[in-house]
């Protein structure tokens, strides 16, 4: 089920409030961000879906230093793969440690996060489009 507003996800002992919402203005574009209950934001993961070709992108996710291994990473890719439920997946390049995180939270998911490439053409940008039109020719 895909949910198309904003809505309220609470972890554990309600602790940690997430908020999903598509971002005024952009295609496709979504962020689900975690706050502590006083208002102060701690994570956020950005990403992309395309409906046509039922893709999403994880562009980038960030937890605090304070909040880390605490499971909130990943219940962030949790909700925007509810968010894209039976999409195909990829992520933006990652440093090793993130590659790891996204195998793992992928696995345990079902779903494979790898980086790499937009998995279609409208998420590629103006720019991408016409490299890989260049790369085809």
């Amino acid at each position: 089920m895909r949910r198309r507003t904003g809505g309220l996800i609470t972890t554990g002992d309600g602790t940690v409030v997430m908020l999903a919402e598509q971002r005024p203005g952009a295609d496709g574009q979504w962020r689900i961000t975690a706050r502590t209950q006083a208002g102060r934001q701690i994570a956020e993961v950005r990403f992309r879906l395309c409906e046509d070709c039922a893709v999403g992108r994880i562009q980038g996710i960030w937890v605090d230093e304070l909040w880390r291994r605490e499971g909130i990473g990943h219940e962030l890719l949790r909700g925007a793969i509810a968010v894209g439920d039976g999409f195909r997946w990829t992520t933006t390049l990652q440093s090793s440690m993130g590659r790891r995180f996204f195998v793992a939270t992928g696995a345990t998911e079902g779903v494979e996060l790898l980086h790499g490439r937009p998995l279609c053409a409208h998420m590629m940008g103006r720019w991408g489009r016409a490299w890989a039109r260049r790369a085809a020719a």
